[in-house]
């Protein structure tokens, strides 16, 4: 038996139904979680810990692409590994609706190093 069977957390074949249910109803034009996770190229790293900042690049470079743009935002944290079948499950902490740079910036100012490190 494989370590996620075992830890009861399949990383296998991962049901979205809640997110696609939700997506249906409150956005204009849905987007599937299977989507989203595995074929859109809007994801991007945060470097919100300052032992990892790299000179006065902060986390707002990141964001500017952002700038004026609304939508859906969803924040997601490293959660776990299958050593068996070479995956990373990440945990979608918040997912929200909005002008993200505003948003994403106001979690990270709250959060801080707790903020979690994809959006």
């Amino acid at each position: 038996m494989t370590k996620c069977i075992e830890q009861d957390f399949p990383c296998q074949n991962q049901e979205y139904d809640a997110f696609d249910q939700i997506a249906l109803l409150e956005l204009s034009q849905p987007i599937s979680a299977h989507e989203l996770v595995n074929e859109s190229a809007f994801c991007a790293e945060l470097p919100v810990d300052d032992e990892l900042r790299i000179g006065n690049i902060t986390y707002k470079l990141y964001l500017k692409f952002l700038r004026g743009q609304t939508g859906l935002y969803h924040l997601w944290v490293d959660y776990d590994a299958c050593d068996d079948h070479g995956n990373y499950t990440m945990l979608c902490v918040y997912v929200g609706k909005g002008f993200a740079e505003l948003r994403v910036d106001s979690h990270v100012r709250k959060n801080g190093r707790r903020m979690p490190s994809y959006t």
